[in-house]
């Protein structure tokens, strides 16, 4: 039986002991005169047990229980009625929770032998609670409706914003339809009755400010069957100033600076003819300046596209001005991959990548249009920034270097996306990458987010980069705390949880004008999409983490704590009492 005691704080066992023997020797010594009479052992024996007894309140005695056992079956959104009876058949006495969020899954002394989850699974911020639990996550039916959904919360006044998206076992004759903030239908497609079907939405954008458009589903007779949010934050167009660098006129130039100029930007392009000849062109520009690579030249720029062969034969002067001006001006720098890029170590801007096999690739943007690539991905490093991705793979990205940033792709001949008619991907896909790439103002707080929608009641969790002491951030009038990166000295992370839908503010107590605009939705809206992310969260954690076994299958339970009390005060009144009869 005594191997099945122990104690929750035995940390505390042996300064327990020795506290304990020290005030039963000093009541040992006020004792003393009695030592010849009988009560002397009764009442030493009387105080041992009221030390004892206070000690075990202290110490947190618990009994293992092997009997105990239990084999634990939870049951989220999602599952499936067959493998659960299969369970129970399996296991007799198989016990079945349903699962509640964000609370306690099972007492703390309470823990099950095998745990099953049936459904979608538990959501992230409650994974944690298995992380000692042998877990095996079953899954259940694949969740009907649109599994994946891609578009750019963030735009700018005059670009097309693309809303993309999968929707798994379509209903034929069903419309999806995008609407404005009105309800004027600007986009829609037919669903067909395939497993699965990938669709684009479009519409082009002409006033600033912060909208909410609708993704809206109908049946063949116009009945609305669901209708979900889409937050979009509308900017101002602010043409840029580029300058386009190349060994030799090709063919990715020559689109892009056509797409630059049309979209209202002032490009130079400088392209080498022959050893110190170069031919220059102007697009929005009134003078017709030549460039030489300084540091003073450089500033008049926001944007430099240079391929690999011309930035490595920059002259040492040439190349100690680019890096200057991209710390210290905030110049954005795009590298145009080729082949020797993937293998370069240059000191200053080179990026890793991994081999990858696939010569294609279809981004986020665009699901149902593939692009060349080249074998490469971006290799996964805290200091690299994604622009654009292919599932969990970085295919566009760049660091950030002083107050500037330094990009590149793997991507392969863009500009056969406008060959193939593609021209509005083409164009999405250039967008974006500007928009990250390009010269930034040096705002005292930049917001950042991974999630584009929050939800009522859970985490939305955000990042802020702030050249201030020790921000406040607060929404509603109470604050959030914040925590500073371990690495990045100037990144602070934080969490909130937004309690009303709508249009939600953070902002920094420094400086109120650097405010953060997030939209919240109930737990109603894309109910299929924020299924299957959770199905890919308990995927990726059951399958990554190995889970704790607990070879005893054995379960404790703590004594209570009221029992060692009364023990304690009856022992002390008796001690209290005696004397005074």
């Amino acid at each position: 039986m005594i191997d099945k005691i122990f104690f929750i704080n035995h940390q505390w066992l042996w300064q327990t002991v020795i506290t304990t023997l020290c005030i039963w020797l000093v009541f040992i010594w006020k004792e003393r005169t009695k030592l010849r009479k009988k009560s002397f052992y009764v009442n030493c024996t009387i105080s041992l047990i009221a030390l004892l007894s206070l000690a075990l309140i202290a110490l947190k005695p618990s009994v293992k229980n092997s009997s105990t056992s239990f084999k634990l079956a939870i049951i989220t959104n999602g599952y499936n009625n067959v493998q659960l009876d299969s369970l129970k058949k399996v296991y007799k006495k198989l016990t079945v929770y349903s699962y509640k969020e964000n609370q306690a899954l099972f007492p703390s002394y309470k823990h099950p032998e095998t745990l099953f989850i049936l459904g979608d699974g538990l959501q992230p911020y409650d994974l944690w609670q298995l992380d000692a639990i042998n877990t095996i996550y079953i899954g259940g039916d694949a969740p009907k409706g649109i599994s994946h959904f891609a578009y750019n919360t963030q735009n700018t006044v005059g670009n097309k914003a693309l809303f993309s998206g999968k929707y798994v076992r379509p209903i034929k004759g069903h419309k999806l339809l995008l609407e404005d903030p009105a309800g004027k239908a600007l986009d829609s497609i037919i669903l067909n009755n395939d497993d699965s079907q990938e669709f684009q939405l479009s519409t082009n954008l002409k006033v600033k400010g912060a909208f909410v458009y609708q993704l809206v589903e109908k049946d063949s007779v116009d009945n609305i069957i669901k209708k979900d949010p889409l937050p979009l934050t509308i900017k101002e167009k602010q043409p840029l100033h580029f300058l386009i660098v190349n060994a030799s006129p090709s063919f990715e130039t020559k689109y892009l600076k056509n797409y630059l100029a049309e979209a209202g930007h002032k490009v130079l392009v400088r392209s080498r003819l022959t050893k110190d000849r170069y031919k220059y062109e102007y697009f929005n520009m009134e003078n017709k300046p030549t460039i030489r690579f300084t540091q003073e030249e450089l500033k008049t720029f926001d944007i430099v596209i240079i391929d690999l062969l011309s930035l490595t034969g920059l002259s040492n002067n040439a190349k100690n001005a680019f890096e200057t001006s991209i710390k210290a001006d905030g110049l954005g720098v795009f590298i145009q991959p080729e082949s020797n890029l993937f293998n370069s170590r240059s000191r200053w801007y080179s990026f890793n990548f991994i081999s990858n096999t696939k010569n294609t690739t279809s981004l986020e943007i665009s699901p149902k249009n593939t692009i060349s690539k080249f074998p490469f991905v971006f290799k996964n490093d805290i200091s690299v920034e994604s622009v654009l991705n292919d599932n969990s793979n970085i295919i566009s990205g760049y660091k950030r270097v002083g107050i500037g940033r330094i990009g590149t792709s793997v991507l392969k001949n863009t500009f056969e996306l406008q060959l193939k008619g593609k021209t509005e991907i083409y164009k999405q896909l250039w967008a974006i990458t500007i928009e990250s790439i390009g010269k930034k103002e040096t705002p005292i707080i930049e917001w950042n987010s991974n999630l584009k929608i929050a939800y009522v009641n859970e985490p939305f969790s955000f990042e802020l980069r702030a050249t201030i002491e020790n921000p406040i951030v607060t929404t509603k009038n109470y604050q959030i705390p914040i925590k500073r990166d371990i690495d990045i000295k100037d990144l602070w992370k934080g969490v909130t949880y937004p309690k009303s839908t709508g249009w939600n503010i953070l902002q920094n107590n420094q400086d109120t004008t650097k405010i953060f605009k997030f939209y919240t939705i109930n737990n109603s809206h894309w109910q299929t999409l924020k299924a299957n992310n959770t199905i890919k969260s308990n995927k990726r954690y059951f399958g990554t983490n190995k889970p704790y076994v607990d070879t005893n299958n054995s379960t404790s339970k703590p004594i209570n704590p009221l029992w060692f009390f009364i023990i304690f005060v009856l022992n002390l009144g008796y001690l209290w009492l005696v004397p005074k009869l």
